[in-house]
């Protein structure tokens, strides 16, 4: 009976430490398994490795064929209803940096400055110099380098569609073949960058500038991109600007195509730089990173990566996908539930949305996120990953509950302070085991654990903690709970030989013990 009471001794706390963390596993395990927003599954991995270089997707009566770059090859994938990818063919096309279309086993790609294309057997130069590419439905766009070219896929014939008077830095097109918009960005030394609309079924296109950006800044302006919305073009691009490091800012505007395919004069672009809002925390989402512009649903929408909440306290460059809300502004939804680094997010079609996931070293796989009512309910099955994520990032809790053991020292102090008047003042107390030692001991230590309750609960700990930690007036009544919890297991574990000193200290180490764990993995 001596001997179990003895381990009684340590057998509580060490229990109470272990209950409260796996509450505080269980809360990082719901919060693994949590729908990225409303509607849409979580991450869906395919297994199918790949650089990190942009894939591209073909849709035709077959299905969905993506085209990802495998160091020198080019792998054909086929995306299956219940999104999983049938490898169809593997292309031994040698280095590529971009793929601007494929077809089948064919595969138009940008390797330095050169455009080039394999058939499935061989690989033929295009032209020795593209800077500036763009495709529609298997007419490619390039620069060449103040000349603006079109290529057709079916014939294999170039044409020159318009000629500038300085390079051609950036295209765009939108629309049907042999009848596309055209957006081309110009820069000539020491003068502005200049916006001009070309529409390739007019009779004899002739591109006139509709728009400037100011020729006094060190910089770059490229990355257009263009879709049609209501009758208007939305056209989306990004400046680089060179100033105390690399400052880069995105830009969106709509016009009527009639007036930019027909201006007076260009118009001085002032537009703000875009902005984002991450819907589920308010937060802004600095330095957004791989934007794609899409219409879906009838409305513009951008794709992006940026760094945000994956969970409730665990960062991720995640996948957003951003609408405009009634007032103007962009606001932007989580759709990657993934652990580390996403990047390069496209479209599939207005229900499926893909990206590329760091899997080891430099090697990427593909992420899927779906609106199917069957793949949401496929992604939520239980896996050992989310056991291991939720556990490790339990574990890392342990860290800040070692931040809080250092702050709450001093709050103990009181309590010390008291103990140490009384041996001065009332020493006979302490001899005679008097129980007005642990009743002035202990009262000073409860409220200055009220004081530390009320640092401890900030607008960070209350978004972060559970409800039961975070209610109205909870660093009141908390700390009060754990202060009869702790009296009362001491009261079941105190042995007769136990003076009333150890009995007070040891009812101070239990809600100590208590107060940290439960505190402890929510603060920040």
């Amino acid at each position: 009976m001596r001997t179990m009471r003895q381990a009684m001794t340590w057998l509580v706390p060490v229990g109470i430490a272990a209950i409260l963390f796996m509450a505080a596993w269980g809360k990082a395990f719901t919060e693994e398994r949590q729908l990225p927003s409303e509607g849409w599954s979580r991450t869906i991995h395919p297994s199918l490795s790949t650089d990190l270089k942009q894939p591209f997707v073909d849709k035709n009566r077959d299905g969905v064929r993506l085209y990802t770059i495998d160091r020198n090859q080019v792998h054909v994938s086929l995306l299956t209803p219940d999104l999983k990818l049938k490898p169809l063919a593997a292309l031994k096309t040698g280095a590529i940096d971009r793929i601007i279309w494929a077809k089948d086993r064919q595969v138009i790609y940008k390797r330095d400055d050169g455009l080039y294309r394999f058939d499935g057997k061989s690989v033929r130069l295009i032209a020795e110099r593209a800077e500036a590419t763009a495709c529609v439905n298997g007419e490619v766009f390039y620069s060449d380098p103040d000349r603006l070219k079109a290529y057709d896929t079916a014939t294999g014939k170039t044409e020159t569609v318009a000629a500038f008077q300085a390079p051609v830095e950036a295209v765009a097109a939108y629309g049907t073949k042999g009848a596309a918009k055209i957006v081309a960005i110009t820069k000539a030394p020491s003068a502005a960058y200049r916006f001009y609309m070309i529409s390739e079924d007019h009779p004899a296109p002739q591109p006139k500038a509709f728009a400037q950006w100011g020729s006094n800044f060190q910089g770059t302006v490229g990355d257009v991109q263009l879709i049609e919305h209501g009758g208007n073009a939305g056209i989306f691009y990004t400046t680089h600007i060179f100033k105390q490091g690399d400052i880069v800012s995105h830009y969106y505007f709509e016009r009527p195509f009639n007036q930019l395919e027909n201006p007076e004069k260009p118009k001085v672009l002032d537009d703000r730089p875009l902005s984002f809002i991450d819907k589920a925390t308010g937060a802004d989402l600095r330095d957004p990173d791989d934007l794609r512009l899409a219409m879906i649903g009838g409305k513009p929408v951008l794709l992006f990566s940026a760094k945000g909440k994956r969970t409730l306290r665990d960062d991720a460059i995640n996948i957003y996908e951003a609408h405009t809300d009634p007032s103007g502004r962009w606001v932007a939804e989580r759709r990657s539930t993934s652990t580390n680094i996403s990047r390069l997010p496209f479209f599939i079609d207005e229900q499926t949305i893909a990206w590329l996931d760091l899997d080891s070293g430099s090697r990427y796989q593909i992420g899927l996120a779906s609106r199917d009512p069957h793949a949401i309910e496929r992604s939520m099955k239980v896996t050992a990953q989310d056991f291991s994520q939720s556990f490790s990032e339990a574990a890392l809790s342990i860290s800040r509950i070692f931040i809080l053991f250092l702050l709450s020292i001093g709050y103990a102090i009181p309590a010390i302070a008291v103990y140490a008047l009384i041996a001065f003042l009332k020493v006979e107390w302490i001899e005679r085991d008097s129980p007005w030692v642990k009743r002035l001991v202990l009262g000073a230590f409860l409220i200055a654990q009220y004081f530390l309750a009320s640092r401890i609960k900030t607008p960070l700990f209350q978004h972060y903690a559970p409800g039961y930690l975070s209610f109205p007036m909870s660093e009141w009544v908390i700390p009060t709970v754990l202060a009869v919890a702790a009296w009362l297991l001491t009261r079941w574990v105190k042995r007769p030989a136990w003076s009333i000193l150890a009995e007070t200290f040891y009812a101070m180490g239990l809600f100590a013990v208590m107060e940290l764990f439960a505190f402890g993995p929510y603060f920040f």
